[in-house]
């Protein structure tokens, strides 16, 4: 079996949790305020940033996938919050929502990375769901949806793409399948606090 299938099945449980969080489902809410949309970007920025600063060190050390360069978010949350920032006057948006990364979630281990990226990757494909909901919004508009619009038609080719890189590494490291599926795991239930919190 692929790495990417066993991914998908290891993780099944993890994904549906994730679902249940509080801001998950205040994302999908037909309520939504636009503090709580700045809120649940600052959280995903700061769950993001350690992990790509990771991935980018790992890129340049040439042990982790070739397309990682193009698959960086957090410059794309920090456009989101900062114009809705400035077209709303919302007061410290650029604070809010600041947050650690879980501790248990090592994003100094290579094979954490991995995990990760089929987490965070696998995002975009729930994302094109998210943004039809947030486009209802008026505050939702072109120039604060930059996050959850990232690769726009791309999306798709973009997740075979990841796929295809994980697969073709996990035929290379097939006693390593275990470590990266337990790593996704973890990263999932790291989300999951961070978006309980």
């Amino acid at each position: 079996m692929k790495l990417s299938e066993k991914l998908k099945i290891a993780t099944q449980n993890a994904h549906k949790e994730i679902e249940k969080s509080h801001y998950f489902k205040r994302l999908l809410s037909t309520d939504l305020t636009v503090e709580e949309y700045v809120h649940i970007l600052c959280l995903w920025k700061s769950f993001l940033t350690p992990i790509e600063a990771s991935w980018q060190k790992h890129a340049e050390s040439n042990l982790i996938f070739s397309t990682i360069n193009q698959r960086g978010k957090t410059y794309r949350l920090k456009l989101d919050i900062d114009n809705l920032g400035k077209f709303y006057h919302l007061t410290n948006s650029s604070g809010a929502g600041k947050k650690l990364l879980a501790n248990d979630f090592d994003v100094q281990n290579p094979l954490s990375l991995i995990s990760s990226l089929y987490v965070i990757e696998g995002s975009t494909m729930g994302a094109m769901h998210i943004v039809k909901q947030l486009m209802k919004f008026d505050f939702c508009l072109e120039n604060t949806t930059h996050f959850y619009t990232h690769y726009a038609e791309a999306t798709v080719a973009m997740w075979q793409a990841c796929k295809m890189e994980l697969d073709h590494w996990g035929d290379e490291n097939p006693n390593l399948h275990d470590q990266v599926c337990d790593g996704a795991v973890h990263c999932f239930q790291s989300l999951g606090n961070h978006f309980n919190g």
